[in-house]
């Protein structure tokens, strides 16, 4: 057993799991569907697996969505996968649910990561 990767919950959950039902119902069935296809066996440390990227970035994105959520912080990372992922609007409504400065600080944080992102599209090309 671990505990719920949703930052502040310490609820106990099977190695398998990423988080507690609760946290777990938060986040959008899309990156739920990632999170449970691009596991690999043995990544919980039952064996010498490894998560994939896929895994790694969909939980990362599941992680700042619920922290979002629950205004907590999120990582520039995780907020970064969910913008990739076409969650954009929802980072920004999550974040303004604190307050018109909050909306603000958000806007101009997803502009920018959505900048980073265009700028690393054209650098892959």
């Amino acid at each position: 057993m671990h505990h719920c990767h949703a930052r502040g919950c310490i609820a106990p959950i099977q190695m398998l799991d990423l988080m507690c039902e609760t946290h777990w119902h938060k986040v959008p069935s899309r990156i739920r569907m990632l999170i449970a296809a691009s596991y690999r066996a043995g990544q919980d440390g039952t064996a010498a697996g490894r998560p994939s990227e896929i895994w790694q970035l969909a939980s990362q994105a599941a992680i700042a969505y619920v922290g979002l959520l629950d205004a907590h912080y999120a990582s520039r990372a995780g907020i970064r996968t969910l913008i990739e992922l076409g969650y954009e609007q929802n980072v920004i409504a999550a974040w303004g649910q604190r307050g018109p400065e909050y909306r603000k600080s958000c806007e101009r944080v997803v502009a920018e990561i959505k900048k980073e992102i265009e700028t690393d599209a054209h650098k892959t090309q």
